[in-house]
């Protein structure tokens, strides 16, 4: 790649960025953990704690060597994506509603529809809560359910006094 593209940035700039890690729990009990913004920049622990200090020697190594071929070095994508700004289309009566409504409300019709979709967004989170935590007493009922089936051994001593 151009060995130009990072010029102006020193190592320790890319060093000092925070990247998403993600965890990946093994069947064995170990972890895999990859950084998904520095491709093949991966690593494995016993605990968690270890994943993630391997993970963090793995990545320094990726962009040092990166930074020393020259190759472009991605930002993080929790800084790169997500401006804030989206555009949205929608039919103009419903526009007209929001309209209203955030005038009746006293807000902005920006501060309206953030309110609206912050507010959705919550209950389908609550929701599937709720969904996982039913999920959960589901399993746990069929569990005691499976207990009080299990015919249990009568345990019975012999209580004659030898004589």
């Amino acid at each position: 790649m151009d060995s130009e593209q990072n010029e102006g940035k020193p190592l320790g700039f890319y060093l000092s960025l925070n990247y998403p890690v993600t965890l990946y729990p093994e069947a064995d009990g170990d972890f895999t953990v990859a950084v998904m913004d520095l491709p093949g920049c991966v690593s494995q622990g016993k605990t968690i704690e270890e994943a993630f200090k391997e993970i963090k020697v793995a990545q320094d190594c990726w962009l040092e060597t990166a930074y020393e071929h020259g190759d472009l070095i991605p930002l993080p994508s929790t800084k790169a994506a997500h401006s804030g700004k989206a555009l949205i289309n929608m039919p103009p009566s419903l526009h007209r509603r929001l309209a209203d409504s955030a005038r009746r409300e006293g807000v902005s019709l920006n501060q309206y529809i953030v309110t609206l979709l912050s507010e959705q967004n919550a209950f389908r989170e609550i929701d599937a809560i709720r969904d996982k935590l039913d999920e959960i007493q589901q399993q746990l009922t069929r569990r005691d359910y499976l207990k009080e089936k299990t015919v249990q051994p009568k345990i019975t001593r012999d209580l004659r006094l030898n004589d």
